[in-house]
């Protein structure tokens, strides 16, 4: 035994486990996503949270320090089997693709006792808010940039929504926004959670946690082609213009030192979009 604990420690392999530790959580995360998200629809944001924020967060806790301590661990695993515990028994029950919206309850509760979990886990794994990004970092930097950048990024937006018509086939993607103007706002405070859990992920943990492990540059490509992948359902301009939006915030988000500029600039976006496409199509049936 003691011959093949040196042999462990001659070889790093768990030192090496935690050096590509951002990497296994960052495809475990998106993996999650393309398996699972299609079928929660509406209650897609509750369960982007789950995935994208309480089991990202709890597992860089647990792989991020040197020695983690046992604690942080157990959380780390009980984050993740009250994360994800409700679509593994819907999954194993084999329950029609509906199952979350007719039976909602343990999705909710499941993610919000998560988001509690996932907490105890950063904060006993002493896990550094600002080296993942998820700070205010260099705010007198990024903050009177980010105030110009969304003035322009609207006006793209409209008029992009104005010009091509398969965006405005496409928007608002939710069906109850289409019915009117109140429903298109309450769907947005929705989206508004939904958003903030995306860039809270790929401009923030994702980002940081890779460009330390890996590097900076290497964080920004790998990051921006997985984000230009998850938008494979979007209209093919929007899916291109993902990919060199997210080359540019990855960049301007390290700059930054925090992901908090790519909320900031991507929810307004996506609301004069939708907003756009429903004054100028109209009302439509859901």
């Amino acid at each position: 035994m003691q011959r093949l604990r040196q042999l462990l420690a001659d070889l790093a392999i768990v030192e090496h486990l935690r050096g590509q530790g951002a990497v296994l959580v960052i495809a475990s995360c998106w993996l999650l996503d393309q398996r699972w998200m299609p079928k929660l629809e509406r209650l897609r944001p509750l369960a982007y949270g789950n995935t994208f924020v309480c089991l990202a967060l709890a597992g860089f806790a647990a792989l991020a320090p040197r020695r983690a301590p046992l604690a942080t661990r157990l959380l780390a695993l009980g984050t993740a089997a009250v994360a994800f515990g409700p679509y593994a028994r819907a999954a194993w029950l084999d329950l029609p693709r509906s199952w979350a919206l007719n039976a909602p309850d343990p999705v909710i509760y499941g993610a919000l006792v998560s988001f509690l979990l996932a907490v105890a886990t950063a904060v006993t794994g002493k896990l550094d808010a600002a080296e993942f990004g998820i700070g205010l970092g260099d705010w007198r930097w990024w903050a009177p940039r980010t105030g110009l950048v969304v003035g322009m990024v609207v006006i793209f937006g409209i008029v992009a929504t104005l010009a091509i018509p398969a965006l405005r086939e496409y928007y608002p993607a939710d069906l109850e926004a289409r019915k009117n103007l109140s429903s298109l706002f309450v769907v947005q405070a929705g989206r508004g959670l939904y958003l903030l859990a995306e860039e809270f992920f790929w401009h923030g943990l994702a980002l940081f946690a890779l460009a330390r492990s890996q590097g900076p540059r290497a964080a920004v490509v790998l990051t921006s082609f997985l984000y230009f992948a998850a938008h494979d359902s979007k209209p093919e301009i929007e899916m291109v213009s993902s990919l060199f939006g997210a080359l540019l915030l990855g960049a301007a988000c390290l700059r930054a030192r925090t992901f908090w500029p790519a909320f900031l600039l991507h929810w307004p976006l996506n609301l004069a979009v939708e907003l756009t496409a429903f004054i100028a199509e109209g009302p439509r049936a859901a």
